[in-house]
């Protein structure tokens, strides 16, 4: 955050991408270390950097956080293991953070990207063909939205992706 700061004067936009699938498997057989590693880089991590993000934002008055959500962090599906906690997880820290921040002009929302072209789905769906599916850059509407001013006043909600990819912004 201070490198960023440095380099940029200040942050008004943080995204918090970050994320590993782990193995898909039932919980019962779900290696403890494993479970720890996701959902440190999933929840943990993001929580540690949406802090210090905060710290900058508070004093501005200003700032968009926006959390990378998915399905299976909505609704829990059997094999999904950390990943689908710490998921939910996310929705969850999106709501209370909102919240608590709201006074200071601070948005957190949650995106789900929906099925994306991307090595993590390649490895969560091996048989899938991903010429079948968006490519991120295809998807980026919805994170533009969040971003801009035009989102001002929106928080808190969780938001789908591939309804920005249909060409209607769904309501808030």
């Amino acid at each position: 955050m201070r490198e960023a700061c440095r380099r940029y004067g200040t942050v008004h936009i943080l995204v918090n991408n970050a994320s590993l699938l782990g193995p898909r498997q039932l919980l019962l057989d779900y290696p403890l270390s494993v479970w720890e590693q996701v959902i440190r880089v999933n929840l943990t991590a993001q929580f540690l950097v949406t802090r210090e993000a905060l710290g900058v934002m508070i004093p501005q008055r200003d700032g968009s956080i926006i959390n990378i959500s998915s399905g299976v962090g909505r609704t829990g599906k059997a094999r999904w293991g950390a990943y689908a906690v710490s998921k939910f997880g996310m929705e969850g820290l999106t709501q209370v953070l909102a919240d608590e921040v709201k006074e200071h002009q601070i948005r957190v929302n949650a995106v789900n990207p929906g099925g994306t072209r991307t090595e993590m789905r390649a490895l969560a769906y091996p048989e899938e063909d991903p010429l079948t599916l968006p490519a991120p850059d295809d998807v980026v509407g919805v994170f533009l939205y969040l971003a801009s001013p035009d989102s001002e006043g929106v928080t808190g909600k969780s938001f789908d992706a591939r309804e920005w990819l249909k060409g209607s912004r769904p309501k808030v």
